[in-house]
């Protein structure tokens, strides 16, 4: 039996606003901040709505410059709509280092 390959198809658009970052100091596995997201918007084809005032982004930094982040949005749609993002972000040393200081850095390398 062959399994079928997975397809992908976007089904919205997140724009997000957030507001300033606050660093809550060192945690049991390293530098800890929260950004709290406080608006934007879900543009569909299946998904259009509010992203209302009560996310945030925390994050976990290690001392190597990668991160975990833990995302939570609500975007208020006609029945509401939680979204929950888990991941690491990771890469070269001098990559993190400029994403660090702030700075844009090319996705592509």
């Amino acid at each position: 039996m062959q399994v079928p390959v997975p397809s992908l198809e976007r089904s919205f658009t997140l724009r997000v606003e957030s507001s300033s970052p606050s660093d809550l100091g060192p945690g049991r596995v390293g530098q800890c901040h929260i950004i709290p997201i406080v608006g934007g918007a879900a543009l569909g084809p299946d998904i259009t709505g509010e992203v209302l005032n009560l996310g945030a982004d925390g994050q976990t930094v290690y001392a190597d410059g990668a991160a975990h982040l833990v995302t939570r949005y609500v975007v208020k749609t006609g029945d509401g709509v939680e979204i929950v993002n888990v991941g690491t972000r990771h890469g070269a040393t001098d990559v993190m280092a400029r994403l660090a200081a702030g700075e844009d850095v090319d996705p592509s390398g």
